[in-house]
């Protein structure tokens, strides 16, 4: 890996190449050096290559990303072809320094790295095992693990930089945690892999979690990042990493709450089905509660069961209410529309005009908009934050209604 070239040469006005279609990844297995690499493209490069995600003058660029499947170690490597010289003049991008933005310091060069993925037989998981499962794939009997790290060493720590390096190639916005800060523990989703009686472990993801002090002697857990690997995901590893979690941080007296620091879409859509299929255990939560609206005493056994925050409880109450509702039975909709587009309002205090402080599941825009608008406008933009909901509820509504297996949630002071 050598990302010192000088690329400061004067080119043609340059041609700009989007960097997510530059950069390509894989995992590399310690039994795998050789074999043909599983590529996949990152989702955003604004953290290595600013906010307009572009590399300017060149006609190609193929940057390659390996990462030792087990403890990933990374080596990059490139191509590139620079636009030819005419007419006006203009500088091409150095690849080299935007690559070494972010970059662990034990990147490694080509030929360390092919002696690292071999060394990678001796790697083995942090932390203490939590849960393990089998799972059908490629006509494969596969076995997975998930382990809590409670106290990183340094190594631990190392290895995280590495997997949060990675991260911010697919999470917008991602940052590295604070590895001075004690407040943090992490857990980690591998697949345990078996080849010709040798074992390797092979990391998939991983999730942070912040503990904050809750007078006088309890926690409030926050869930800040969660990521799996893409040739992992839409396979139901989510599902399970996250329900693991929860049941792990649920089993700790201490934590009065769980609650998710700014989740990005697909995660919320995550956690809203596992909230919901977790909460469709519940006494109060059954289809014949449900319809008589959302009380005090939902938000309580949420709380109390699953350490869900009451603004979570309200949100699966409306997604498992949807569930049960007749969409073709036209008073039942409209009982539902309207208990929805009630919390809407109280949610933004429309009466009062006071934005300050307030969260929810809509922006600062319709906040505003409700606000300003006059009766006739203000019921429109209501009907349109309505409708987003309905589009996030719905593709979990249905998810809810497959026979998807997950590890069984705990329920504190047992099942209801």
């Amino acid at each position: 890996m050598d990302l010192d070239r000088n690329f400061r040469m004067e080119v043609s006005v340059p041609d700009s190449i989007m960097a997510v279609e530059a950069v390509r990844f894989a995992l590399v297995p310690p039994d795998g050096f050789e074999s043909e690499r599983n590529w996949f493209k990152p989702r955003y490069a604004s953290a290595i290559f600013e906010t307009d995600e572009v590399i300017f003058g060149y006609n190609m660029v193929d940057i390659r990303i390996l990462l030792s499947a087990c403890d990933l170690k990374i080596n990059i490597d490139y191509d590139f072809e620079m636009k030819a010289p005419s007419g006006s003049r203009g500088t091409c991008d150095d690849i080299g320094k935007f690559m070494k933005k972010c970059l662990p310091e034990d990147s490694l060069v080509t030929h360390d790295f092919k002696n690292a993925v071999h060394d990678q037989w001796d790697f083995k998981p942090y932390g203490e095992l939590i849960y393990s499962y089998t799972s059908e794939e490629d006509e494969k009997k596969k076995t997975f693990e998930i382990y809590h790290v409670a106290k990183p060493n340094e190594s631990f720590l190392a290895y995280l930089k590495r997997m949060q390096y990675c991260a911010l190639w697919f999470i917008e916005g991602l940052s590295f945690t604070d590895t001075n800060d004690e407040c943090w523990h992490y857990f980690v989703l591998l697949e345990k892999v078996t080849n010709n009686g040798r074992v390797y472990y092979a990391s998939m993801g991983y999730c942070s979690v912040y503990d904050f002090y809750a007078y006088p002697d309890g926690i409030r857990s926050r869930i800040g990042q969660f990521f799996i690997f893409p040739p992992f995901q839409k396979k139901g590893h989510g599902a399970k990493f996250l329900q693991s979690v929860l049941n792990a941080l649920r089993c700790e007296p201490r934590v009065l709450e769980i609650t998710v620091e700014d989740p990005v879409n697909e995660f919320l859509k995550l956690r809203d089905f596992i909230d919901a299929k977790n909460c469709s255990g519940l006494s109060l939560f059954q289809p014949e509660n449900l319809k008589g609206g959302f009380t005090n005493d939902m938000a309580l056994e949420a709380l109390k069961k699953l350490k869900i925050h009451c603004k979570q409880a309200r949100r699966v109450y409306e997604i498992l209410r949807l569930g049960c509702t007749n969409m073709f039975d036209k008073n039942e909709f409209k009982a539902y529309r309207l208990d929805v587009k009630r919390n809407i309002m109280k949610i933004y205090n429309i009466e009062q005009a006071d934005l300050e402080g307030i969260q929810g599941n809509l922006d600062m825009n319709v906040k505003n908009s409700l606000i300003k608008k006059d009766r006739s406008e203000r019921y429109k933009v209501l009907q349109e934050a309505f409708e987003r909901l309905m589009q996030d509820y719905k593709p979990v509504v249905d998810r809810l209604k497959k026979m998807e297996s997950l590890p069984p949630a705990i329920f504190i002071g047992g099942s209801s």
